[in-house]
């Protein structure tokens, strides 16, 4: 049998090509000699060697693709096969992978990647190093392989055929067996189901990736059509099951004040971990929302990420932050999908028709009789099933409470950053008495939110 290996980027299916072939009978290795500390110029020498003292046939390995030069200059004999997968399905596996596993192995292969693929950066956003990250390792690969095949064509039948002619291995039984049975292996590990090819940003790292799937036999509706969990996802606008934090890009040159348990280190989406679980629960990907109350434009970068159309509600006038709606300005001009109404709350809501928006974030004022106002302004305007949702019910905001409680109910549903969601089911709200009209104790309110 001739020597092989069988290699591409990681996620693309290795681990259940290595299975595949044990289970024919050939008895093959994954990321056993080829690991991320182990990079010498004598791999060719070294691996035939290694095959011979082990019995071992070849092996299936993400991380032998930098080493391809070196085997094919000492050993001409090495059969190597490349082996792709949709890029939508290896991104939705690598950014699993990237928020579920911190440990000394994770390190160790930050380490082998920054050595081969300098390209890309680890402390960039983590979406694009991984679009990179498949483009790189794939194109190390190309020029060395003798046979290349889409993962998905493996189950056909006629690509497992080629790669057994190719390592010179019978096509029998055994194999006919082992390719029975490969769909229950294939593609086994959790992936992040926020993934999607409609929600990666277009530009021109998103452009390299449809050429190069185009070129690998993928077409655009292969892409678009890929639904990672199997059964509803993000662009199917149907309810999403998560394994993992979604995919949040956030523009580092702003300062931010968000918002629960702050951490020390460079900004990043865990500051605010509450908003993106309830934007991500409320499904509104295709849908209208408000924000109430958008202060500098810290918690609107984020929720625009998950709506189809943002509006942003703030008048922006409190004379101690006179510099915060500039900093919105800056801030939202790189999201096209977000709108800014500068007005007070409820005169916002009599520009909207009733039953329009898919939901209603509130985060201006936070007084007892504001909460009511704002939630009594826009109930009508959403829509039926839509989401009221808000921010700060918790001891440190008792009208926020209060206010959710006696009109809606208490909240199904509360997050990490005190934010709050209720589901719109009546058509009507109950009628409250304002406990602070008339008390001219009552100190003035910001109009603004987010306050740091």
């Amino acid at each position: 049998m001739k020597p092989f290996v069988i290699t591409g980027c990681g996620m693309s299916g290795t681990m259940g090509m290595s299975q595949l072939l044990n289970n024919a009978g050939i008895r093959t290795a994954f990321e056993e000699f080829f690991d991320a500390g182990c990079m010498l110029e004598d791999m060719g020498t070294r691996y035939v060697s290694w095959l011979s003292q082990t019995e071992t046939a070849g092996e299936v390995s993400s991380l032998a693709a930098p080493v391809l030069p070196f085997l094919q200059h000492e050993s001409n004999d090495i059969a190597i096969i490349h082996v792709v997968r949709n890029p939508v399905a290896v991104l939705s596996s690598l950014m699993w992978q990237h928020h579920g596993v911190q440990n000394a192995w994770w390190s160790k292969y930050i380490k082998f990647n920054r050595r081969w693929m300098p390209q890309a950066a680890y402390d960039e956003e983590p979406l694009s190093f991984y679009m990179k990250y498949w483009l790189a390792w794939n194109e190390h690969v190309e020029p060395h392989a003798a046979y290349m095949t889409r993962i998905e064509d493996v189950r056909g039948g006629s690509a497992m055929q080629d790669i057994l002619s190719i390592i010179e291995s019978p096509w029998n039984d055994r194999a006919r067996n082992s390719l029975a049975s490969y769909d229950t292996q294939y593609n086994h590990k959790p992936r992040d189901t926020s993934v999607s090819w409609r929600r990666i940003p277009d530009g021109q790292l998103k452009s390299l990736v449809l050429r190069k799937a185009m070129q690998y036999g993928y077409t655009e509706a292969e892409l678009d059509g890929y639904c990672p969990h199997g059964n509803g996802c993000a662009h199917c606008g149907q309810p999403i099951v998560k394994s993992c934090t979604p995919i949040v890009s956030i523009q580092p040159q702003y300062p931010r004040h968000m918002r629960k348990e702050q951490w020390s280190g460079p900004p990043n989406a865990n500051y605010i971990q509450g908003l993106i679980d309830l934007y991500d629960m409320v499904n509104a990907h295709d849908g209208i929302a408000v924000e109430v109350g958008s202060w500098t434009g810290e918690s609107a970068e984020i929720a625009c990420q998950f709506v189809r159309e943002l509006w942003c509600v703030d008048p922006w006038e409190d004379p101690s932050w006179p510099d915060n709606e500039a900093m919105f300005d800056q801030r939202t001009a790189a999201y096209p999908n977000i709108r800014k109404l500068k007005a007070r709350s409820e005169d916002a809501a009599m520009e909207f028709e009733d039953e329009s928006v898919a939901m209603v974030y509130i985060d201006g004022k936070h007084e007892y009789q504001d909460v009511c106002s704002d939630i009594r302004a826009w109930y009508p305007k959403i829509q039926s099933h839509g989401w009221i949702t808000g921010h700060d019910y918790d001891n440190e905001h008792p009208g926020v409470v209060q206010a959710v409680d006696d009109l809606l109910g208490t909240p199904e549903l509360t997050f990490s950053d005190s934010s709050w969601a209720v589901q719109k089911i009546s058509m009507t709200l109950p009628e409250v008495q304002s406990v602070s009209e008339g008390n001219e104790n009552e100190q003035p309110l910001r109009e603004l939110s987010d306050e740091p």
